[in-house]
């Protein structure tokens, strides 16, 4: 997939600045990245399965370092099509609104009435995870639930080409996401100790909101998702109904952070207030 995710970056934005992370690949992935990645600022480094926390910390740091003001993080299993769209949408709504941090291209959480967040056991390794879709209010949502654990909602907004149709959102997932470095460095987004992954998303979001700064979710069409499994997923036996025992350590982090504010409904009123101040 390498060559089919960085060309339209490449050809459409001629980024100066961009770092590629063969993270344990065995085959011929830094190879042929190094074809295209000619820049004097584009980097590719090898590592040996450091995940993507520990990667995404070292690309912020190393850009932050050179006096970048944004970041745009990608994964290795999707293709995305017309990124100088919604790119160029981003950076207009953080000129906009000083206080974003974080714009989400993917998808997006609610923690509306009935929705939770638990202390987790060993359970937490085997639950189901569910994801069914309902109107609540009149909007449609996706309700997730991870067993007795979790429960969030997920608007459901038109996606667009160009990130036109926008909200703001308690948290966003990867991938693609804009961000803001100067947040990231002072809040420490993608903290080493959920390392080596998963629930970094969460932290992020969360902090941003309880700081101050602010989450948007702008959806885009055109992202390809179906050219194959993410390695994370696929070479850490992450399923809906099986996890890695960290994972109930990060869970437990999150809950012990934000739990509160998740359960009492102060996180999403912040969300609410922007929703309304910016209609």
């Amino acid at each position: 997939n390498v060559k089919k995710i960085i060309t339209p970056f490449l050809e459409q934005l001629n980024p100066k600045h961009v770092i590629f992370f063969a993270d344990c690949c065995v085959d011929s992935t830094a190879k042929i990245a190094k074809k295209s990645l000619l820049g004097s600022h584009h980097q590719i480094i090898s590592l040996n399965n450091n995940h993507e926390i520990y990667n995404y910390r070292m690309a912020a740091n190393i850009l932050a370092a050179r006096g970048c003001k944004y970041i745009c993080l990608l994964q290795d299993d999707d293709i995305y099509q017309n990124p100088k769209l919604w790119i160029d949408n981003g950076l207009k709504y953080f000129a906009h609104d000083k206080r974003l941090s974080i714009i989400g291209f993917n998808g997006g959480a609610w923690l509306g009435e009935e929705c939770y967040f638990t202390e987790a056991d060993s359970g937490l390794l085997t639950a189901l995870y569910e994801s069914v879709n309902a109107q609540i209010d009149g909007s449609l949502f996706k309700v997730s639930s991870l067993g007795r654990y979790r429960k969030f909602h997920h608007p459901q907004i038109r996606r667009t080409m160009d990130a036109s149709n926008y909200i703001y959102a308690a948290s966003v997932n990867r991938a693609p996401q804009l961000i803001n470095l100067s947040h990231c460095q002072e809040l420490n987004y993608f903290p080493q100790d959920l390392q080596p992954y998963q629930y970094d998303d969460y932290y992020n979001c969360f902090s941003a909101w309880l700081n101050g700064y602010r989450v948007m979710l702008a959806p885009i069409d055109g992202k390809i998702s179906d050219v194959g499994t993410g390695g994370m997923r696929l070479y850490n036996s992450v399923t809906h109904q099986r996890r890695p025992k960290h994972f109930v350590y990060n869970h437990n982090f999150i809950f012990e952070t934000f739990g509160a504010q998740i359960n009492d409904g102060s996180l999403q009123a912040l969300v609410d207030l922007a929703n309304a101040r910016s209609h």
